[in-house]
């Protein structure tokens, strides 16, 4: 009788290791990956540059395996330290999209720097501000 009962407990925690390691556990999602967050020009071109009217890039920030990540900061920098950029939301949401808005009053072309959860990603938007 006793040797049944290991032999139960065995099998029984064999079941909970495979199930809690094995290949086909599936997980949420990873850490962001700066090469599979998704970096699109919603608004970016003949923006006016009247202070008022913004450009709107949005992100979607997504692990290795092309999950979105939600719950992750969001920052930008314009390459004009004079623009205001806000990020709305400043963190993604749960679909992992954040976007970000720049205005401006000077003319001309701006090059974006985006990190989400501090890692910078490799697409450098352009907007271009026109006279507004």
């Amino acid at each position: 009788m006793k040797r049944a009962v290991w032999s139960y407990a065995l099998v029984a925690l064999a079941l909970v290791a495979c199930n809690s390691e094995g290949p086909g556990k599936v997980e949420g999602p990873g850490q962001p990956d700066p090469a599979m967050t998704l970096v699109e020009l919603v608004r970016a071109q003949d923006v006016p540059a009247n202070g008022s009217d913004t450009a709107i890039i949005r992100v979607v920030a997504r692990d290795r395996d092309g999950r979105p990540v939600p719950n992750r900061t969001v920052e930008a920098t314009s390459s004009n330290p004079n623009d205001e950029v806000v990020v709305q939301p400043g963190r993604t949401d749960k679909n992992g999209v954040s976007e970000i808005h720049v205005s401006a009053t000077e003319v001309g072309s701006r090059v974006l720097t985006i990190a989400v959860h501090s890692l910078t990603i490799p697409q450098r938007p352009t907007i271009e501000f026109v006279p507004g």
